[in-house]
């Protein structure tokens, strides 16, 4: 990364954690289905801003898979769980056959916080793992849905999926 690069990233950084979204919550805070939406389209607004930085075209907002991803994320919540796999043992791309997504490629990150602003959390933390971040860089993948769920306890359970369409 050069220098014009390394500042732009800080400078987005600086950005993201100063924009108006969810502020801090405790650990009991409660999570309104509005706040889960915004969550879910800053999410989806960081990531393409991140590949933006890398050269990456943006990915387009897909409802259906917004959909499932928020099935899942809720199916996490309330199993107090964070696993790529549901109890019927389908993974990411089970699930999006399941839901009669047309895919050809598909993955997956999930996040599980409630530290800080948790949209900036999760991709500051999917950034620092080699297979999130592939996911979130990979220029295959053309369309993406982000479903965000509230555990009883304040936590937030966050899964975005990725897919490049059939074409």
């Amino acid at each position: 990364m050069n220098a014009r690069q390394w500042i732009i990233r800080v400078l987005c950084i600086l950005l993201l954690c100063s924009a108006p979204g969810l502020s801090h919550r405790s650990d009991r805070a409660v999570f309104s289905a509005e706040d889960l939406r915004r969550l879910e389209l800053q999410i989806h607004q960081y990531v393409n801003k991140e590949r933006s930085l890398n050269q990456k075209p943006a990915l387009k907002w897909n409802d259906a898979l917004a959909a499932e991803a928020r099935r899942h994320a809720g199916y996490l919540a309330g199993e107090s769980s964070l696993s790529h796999i549901d109890h019927s043992g389908g993974d990411v791309g089970a699930r999006l056959d399941q839901a009669k997504i047309g895919w050809r490629r598909c993955g997956e990150n999930l996040y599980e916080g409630n530290i800080g602003d948790p949209a900036v959390e999760a991709v500051r933390l999917w950034l620092k793992s080699s297979g999130h971040h592939r996911n979130m860089m990979d220029a295959q993948y053309n369309e993406t849905g982000v479903g965000a769920a509230a555990r009883e306890n304040g936590m937030i359970v966050i899964a975005q999926d990725f897919i490049t369409t059939l074409q």
